[in-house]
């Protein structure tokens, strides 16, 4: 799970800094619609941070560029990780791929 983390973190960083990469994100609003934070969309589903998601058992997503939402479920969610899993229903959508690498202090990340 440490990789996972590591990995979300660079995920958010690259995708955010890179505009090619930005369709993979999302931002998460919570049902009164007042924006919680943010994700990024994976082959499993959208990662997130847990306290985004905050015990709710949905969450409505707007995916980048669109300005309606869709709720999606929560899948999973690890507390002490501070880690959430998010269903993403949409079908033949762009997502980011995970290496299977550590990256190395001082080296560039894509």
């Amino acid at each position: 799970m440490r990789k996972l983390l590591l990995l979300f973190v660079v995920l958010i960083s690259v995708c955010g800094a890179n505009p090619e990469m930005r369709s993979h994100n999302v931002v998460i609003h919570n049902p009164t619609g007042e924006c919680q934070g943010s994700g990024v969309i994976i082959e499993q589903g959208i990662l997130t941070a847990a306290h985004v998601v905050d015990g709710a058992t949905t969450v409505n997503i707007q995916y980048f560029g669109e300005t309606i939402t869709e709720t999606e479920l929560v899948r999973k969610v690890d507390k002490k990780l501070d880690l959430a899993l998010v269903s993403c229903s949409r079908r033949n959508i762009s997502y980011s791929k995970i290496a299977n690498l550590e990256p190395q202090v001082d080296e560039e990340i894509y």
